[in-house]
């Protein structure tokens, strides 16, 4: 009897002292899709090129896809300094499903040209795989919503 014991207790502790380290290797998905919102708006395709994948696919609201390089190429910010001051808020980052090497995340966020614009609200569904020790974005679908 003594031996069921140990036997149920022994995975039973093994799963709690692994838990903790589990979740500190956990990625912060609300910083990354921070990080991401904020380098759109910025229209940086440095932190851009660094946060997407090689193989990164985004699909606009309309259906029109456009993958890394085209996207990246894409990205021009306005012509004067006056021009729109593109700012985001992202109002809820949601993790779908997430395993050792992918992750599904939802994004609802608000972007603005101005400080006067109502803004726009949108919903992203992301892909983030992991390559080595990084996370990198593979896919984005982005949704208009109507007000």
């Amino acid at each position: 009897m003594r031996t069921l014991k140990w036997v149920a207790v022994v995975p039973a502790l093994t799963a709690c002292a692994l838990a903790p380290a589990a979740r500190a290797r956990s990625p912060d998905f609300a910083a990354m899709e921070d990080q991401l919102s904020d380098a759109l708006a910025r229209y940086d395709a440095r932190a851009m090129d660094a946060l997407w994948d090689d193989r990164f696919v985004f699909v606009f609201p309309t259906g029109h896809l456009s993958h890394k390089a085209e996207r990246l190429a894409g990205l021009t910010p306005p012509a004067t300094r006056s021009g729109a001051n593109l700012t985001s808020h992202n109002d809820g980052v949601e993790v779908q499903y997430q395993d050792d090497h992918m992750a599904i995340v939802t994004v609802a966020s608000t972007w603005r040209a101005g400080p006067r614009d109502a803004g726009d609200r949108y919903l992203a569904t992301h892909v983030w795989v992991r390559r080595g020790a990084r996370w990198r974005l593979l896919s984005a679908q982005v949704a208009h919503l109507e007000p």
